[in-house]
């Protein structure tokens, strides 16, 4: 999975921009990414920075509505999962690890799973804003160390702590810059978790 993560932009790049390729020709003096022009739909690659580097994104505008307007969502998980490791104890606690087992905590992590819809406005033909929310979902893991090296690989093996889980509302904005004929650089921030929203879009005329 995290390989694919790694390579997910260049293959979206690729696939995107050979589509774009066999859509008919646009009005001269026009771009495929210019949500002023007509109504557009499109797809992406997103991610939130630091915490979850796998997300596609869509968008749908439809300038002849408030003059610019349309939807933007995404949907972007972390890579990887601590409960398929096979040193994952799920019998197990942080609280038993630390005060029944006298083990030392070694690192943690949080896995996030967000889901956004947003509004999106072309405010000119290369710059346009969207802001929204939507649900984030973040399960907390701990990484201890069993210095009698009973238990995991050697020694070292996770466990769930729910206790510090984080589910609710995140909010999200940003802007989109047209960066080529048939590409939008998006760049943002988000608050759950909190990070910096990264992506590129590749809208199609319909």
């Amino acid at each position: 999975m995290k390989a694919f993560a790694s390579v997910a932009p260049m293959l979206l790049c690729s696939i995107m921009l050979g589509f774009a390729g066999n859509v008919e020709a646009q009005t001269p003096g026009t771009s495929r990414a210019d949500l002023k022009a007509g109504a557009r739909i499109g797809i992406g690659y997103v991610a939130n920075l630091p915490n979850t580097f796998l997300g596609f994104s869509a968008i749908a505008t439809q300038p002849g509505f408030l003059g610019g307007a349309g939807v933007y969502a995404d949907v972007k998980i972390t890579t990887g999962s601590t409960r398929a490791d096979p040193y994952y104890m799920a019998g197990i606690s942080g609280d038993d690890a630390v005060i029944t087992f006298g083990d030392f905590l070694s690192r943690e992590r949080t896995e996030w799973v967000s889901v956004n819809l947003a509004f999106l406005y072309a405010v000119t033909s290369d710059f346009n804003v969207f802001a929204g929310g939507g649900y984030s979902r973040g399960q907390h893991y701990q990484e201890y160390y069993d210095d009698s090296r009973t238990r995991g690989l050697f020694g070292f093996y996770w466990v769930s702590d729910s206790a510090r889980d984080d589910i609710g509302l995140n909010l999200l904005g940003g802007v989109m810059l047209r960066i080529a004929d048939v590409a939008l650089l998006q760049l943002g921030m988000e608050s759950r978790p909190i990070g910096a929203t990264a992506g590129v879009i590749f809208p199609i005329p319909i």
